[in-house]
């Protein structure tokens, strides 16, 4: 036989047995009723036990009639976009939790897959969620956001052989021609402006504006839209020309005060970077119109500019040209000291960057976005002071005022599914400022009883990669893994590259740390009942580099994380087993017995109301022993509020108690699992 007749037919068996499973589930067109293709559903492997819910509230739901026609709906729908041929190997509902139905609206999702003519696989499903609105009567339909648009087969037989057929592909094409640079996103829509076209929308003009890049799906081809502008938004370079003074700075004073029966609000402001104007002292005072004095409070009803609030860090456009004299000078005579006006809202430090917005530039590329505009290098002032730092519940003790350092954590997490392992998180802040680093390396110390010695050597380590919480950071830095001895390991964090724009790490804010992960631990467990004791420590001096002076500098404060001391067992969610006697009275004494007791937070009882479920906490005179294989307690009076009419009110809610279940949750973060069972009150 011909060996290419043998790939082309091997290929199209592949092909096949890979759409089998989807066409074995056809539920699109066949079914004339909700009814009948809800029945058909039920009879898939596995799915009569995810729809037991739904089935027993169908058979008492009024509005079935509404639940046909919304069926019947999302058939014409696929029917109009696609042969009959083709809606059997193509739509299908999303997942289990396809259908939910109330008194006001009824929802069911479904999705189209998309062939990938190079893979011959359905590798882009698309949802469609349809809706009716039962007192308003309304039919509607919308995709789920960032998807490809469903392409109309029937109209366009052609549509369905897309060579573009992912959102990937398309960040690509964009990549490749500059629309957006290497390893950035943008906004995505479906193309409907433009048929079969997929729009890649971007910011411009520091947020001023959007701009979008159009897709062909057919071809890859592209079409740049105009920009488009916001009316009234200031550019970077309409804030700094129309400033005298640009400082990076934090409000360490705030106070509102009255001048001729308006309100202003006055922040003194300590500099650490002085971009354009003059400023002899290190401390500047800025002043806005608003605020809150006493009882009363103050703002404009268009264009309210904010200064920020005491210890937030920003960047500040202010003036004190002499055509603001009219405005400033009372208001100095007043106060006693030189003021600045505020035209333009503070630039965020630390907030701004934090945002979910992975194209935002980070404070660093802010300055020099600065300086290549005003022409010149910034000038460096004080180093950002010491503020109080609240963790965990505590007051931690702070490093030298004005002094850089790192801040190390440690958390842990537990689910049934990692069985004998354990992972460990490691994260880590700035304190006080900034911090851009080059290299750094951390010791970890751990207990050789419970995870055995040489753990890298035997295996019991594994770092996994790609984790969400890093998956940033790991761009930027490479990391070397080795043992120094029986109980201690070295990690070590260098530079990708020497680009010079290395990630930044954060000081506290408001009080709370700003923790970056930055590696993952998978532990596997020894010896359960042994103490962990893990901790981490600077092993030595972190190279940072100064953007200003561009030099390295060693930091040479940092404070060791705090210390994982638990057993593994303390992990472990807590199980009954069994209880004795079942059926027992108020005051009567129960024994429940299982495995892992006391890892349980206190003893709670079920209540609930309108079916919400609620729960009382078992008082601790009403307890009377608890052990790691067993705990005794009394049944406590307030389940005689089952037998009263008054309800029981539990913080802001009101709760009337109709069942009572024993139930049991773990005391460790990350709950993963929890244990109840019912007792029968007489």
């Amino acid at each position: 036989m011909n060996s290419r007749l043998l790939i082309k037919l091997l290929m199209h068996l592949f092909i096949a047995l890979t759409f089998f499973e989807l066409s074995a589930q056809c539920v699109l067109p066949p079914s004339n009723t909700f009814d009948e293709f809800y029945s058909g559903l039920t009879e898939r492997k596995d799915w009569k036990k995810k729809m037991e819910r739904n089935t027993a509230r169908l058979e008492n739901y009024k509005y079935k009639s509404e639940m046909d026609s919304l069926f019947q709906y999302a058939v014409a729908y696929f029917k109009h976009r696609l042969p009959e041929d083709r809606i059997c190997e193509q739509v299908d509902v999303s997942d289990s939790a396809w259908l939910s139905f109330h008194n006001s609206n009824i929802k069911m999702n479904f999705a189209y897959y998309l062939s990938n003519q190079s893979t011959g696989r359905y590798d882009e499903k698309i949802t469609v969620h349809f809706s009716y609105y039962i007192k308003e009567k309304q039919l509607s339909f919308y995709h789920a956001p960032n998807n490809l648009w469903v392409p109309n087969c029937k109209l366009y037989p052609d549509s369905c052989n897309f060579k573009i057929t992912s959102i990937k592909q398309c960040e690509k094409i964009a990549q490749k021609i500059g629309f957006i640079k290497k390893d950035q996103k943008a906004r995505g829509y479906s193309g409907k402006k433009i048929p079969f076209h997929y729009g890649l929308t971007k910011s411009i003009d520091d947020d001023c504006g959007t701009q979008t890049l159009y897709i062909n799906m057919y071809s890859g081809d592209t079409i740049l839209s105009s920009r488009n502008l916001a009316y009234g938004c200031q550019t970077w370079k309409n804030k700094i020309n129309g400033s005298s003074l640009i400082v990076d700075g934090t409000v360490v004073e705030e106070e509102a005060f009255s001048i001729d029966r308006s309100i202003y609000t006055k922040a003194k402001i300590e500099i650490h970077h002085l971009f354009k104007g003059e400023s002899k002292s290190n401390f500047i005072y800025a002043i806005v119109q608003g605020g809150q004095l006493g009882s009363t409070t103050s703002s404009l009803s268009h264009g309210q500019i904010r200064l920020g609030k005491k210890k937030e860090r920003n960047i500040y456009f202010l003036n004190r040209d002499s055509k603001y004299e009219d405005r400033i000078l009372p208001i100095e005579e007043l106060l006693g000291h030189e003021i600045y006006l505020t035209n333009y809202d503070p630039y965020p430090a630390i907030s701004r960057y934090e945002s979910r917005d992975s194209n935002r530039k980070s404070y660093e590329e802010q300055f020099q976005l600065i300086e290549k505009i005003i022409g010149k290098k910034r000038e460096a002032r004080l180093h950002p002071g010491n503020w109080e730092v609240k963790q965990f519940s505590r007051r931690i003790k702070t490093f030298p005022d004005r002094q850089k350092g790192l801040d190390l954590l440690l958390v842990e997490e537990y689910r049934e599914s990692f069985k004998d392992s354990l992972y460990v998180y490691f994260a880590m802040s700035s304190t006080n400022d900034i911090l851009y680093l080059k290299e750094w390396e951390f010791n970890l110390e751990y207990d050789t009883s419970a995870l055995g010695p040489r753990i890298l050597e035997n295996n019991k380590i594994d770092i996994p990669e790609n984790y969400w919480a890093f998956k940033k950071f790991d761009q930027y830095y490479n990391l070397e893994v080795s043992e120094i001895n029986e109980n201690t390991l070295k990690f070590k964090w260098s530079a990708r590259d020497t680009t010079k724009l290395f990630f930044e790490f954060f000081p506290a804010q408001n009080e709370k740390p700003k923790m970056q992960f930055i590696s993952a631990l998978k532990l596997s467990i020894l010896d359960a009942t042994k103490p962990l004791n893990l901790q981490l420590n600077v092993a030595s001096q972190a190279i940072g580099y100064n953007h200003t002076s561009q030099e390295e500098y060693l930091i040479k404060n940092h404070r060791k994380s705090n210390i994982i001391s638990h057993p593994f067992l303390y992990y472990k969610a807590p199980t009954i087993d069994n209880f004795y006697p079942q059926t027992a009275s108020i005051g009567d004494t129960i024994t429940i017995t299982g495995k892992y007791l006391e890892n349980s937070n206190p003893i709670l009882f079920g209540i609930s109301l309108s079916n919400k479920e609620k729960f009382l906490e078992l008082e601790k005179k009403d307890i009377m022993s608890v052990t790691d294989t067993e705990i005794v307690f009394v049944i406590p009076s307030f389940l005689s509020d089952k037998y009263r009419v008054k309800p029981i009110n539990l913080g802001n809610e009101t709760f009337k108690p109709s069942t009572n279940i024993i139930y049991l949750t773990k005391k460790t973060a990350y709950k993963g699992a929890s244990s109840k069972e019912e007792l029968i009150i007489k």
